[in-house]
């Protein structure tokens, strides 16, 4: 059995380069707390940090790199950049360019991973580039199989049926807004199909719900949520962790 950590930040300073310094602070901050509590992955949401372009999300990922060695605790953080993209994405997403990444800092990695998002609504991941579906963004803590996801690629079907064929164990979403949340759909399905799910994400929320689903042999599916704060960091933008046990 190990921890997690999911977060819920607020949106101060979200979408701006020249905030990057103030939310690195707050995100050490947490590493310290989160490692009293024997975290063994934090997990932070997608478009916590903005890159200029995406060179700079490289110099994010390495540094962010760093500081997952020198706590000795994973770190799985979005970072957006300003790269300039088509109408609807379409043009990115045909390619596999969208300007949206997931960075994951193993500490015993010798590199971060940077992993560009590949999918972005229900309605349009068909436009997705062929062959992303099959890339495997698998992290291995303790012998526990977790899929580091993205914001709206747990809404593509076929990334999904390749995640279950692997036989993941968990799945981290890592979510930009919770603008009417309508993930909890999907990741009650995914508890059915025998996946945990958890998710970060923006929300203006002061103690805003944090939900986990797990599979259930009754019901096929087990909600468990509440408004508890593990950890809290800073107040602009607010940090609050909640820590679980998987």
């Amino acid at each position: 059995m190990i921890k997690i950590s999911t977060c819920t930040a607020s949106y101060e300073g979200m979408g701006k380069t020249n905030e990057y310094e103030h939310r690195l602070e707050l995100l050490e901050q947490s590493l310290k707390a989160l490692k009293k509590h024997g975290v063994k992955l934090a997990v932070f949401p997608g478009g916590y940090f903005y890159a200029g372009d995406n060179a700079q999300a490289k110099e994010i990922a390495h540094e962010l790199h760093g500081l997952a060695k020198s706590h000795t605790l994973n770190i799985a953080v979005g970072i957006d950049t300003k790269e300039k993209f088509s109408k609807g994405f379409k043009g990115e997403l045909k390619k596999g360019e969208l300007p949206f990444f997931a960075c994951v800092c193993m500490h015993e990695s010798k590199a971060p991973e940077l992993w560009a998002q590949r999918s972005i609504t229900r309605k349009i991941y068909s436009e997705t580039a062929q062959g992303c579906y099959q890339e495997s963004r698998t992290i291995d803590i303790e012998g526990i199989k977790i899929e580091v996801l993205m914001c709206g690629e747990i809404f593509n079907a076929q990334i999904r049926e390749v995640i279950i064929s692997r036989k993941t164990n968990v799945i981290v979403d890592l979510a930009h807004i919770s603008d009417k949340f309508r993930i909890y759909g999907t990741m009650k399905n995914l508890a059915k199909r025998g996946i945990r799910s958890f998710c970060s994400v923006h929300t203006q929320r002061k103690s805003a719900m944090k939900a986990c689903y797990l599979p259930c042999k009754q019901h096929g599916y087990m909600r468990k949520s509440d408004n508890r704060i593990d950890v809290s960091i800073g107040a602009s933008p607010r940090l609050e962790h909640a820590i679980w046990e998987i």
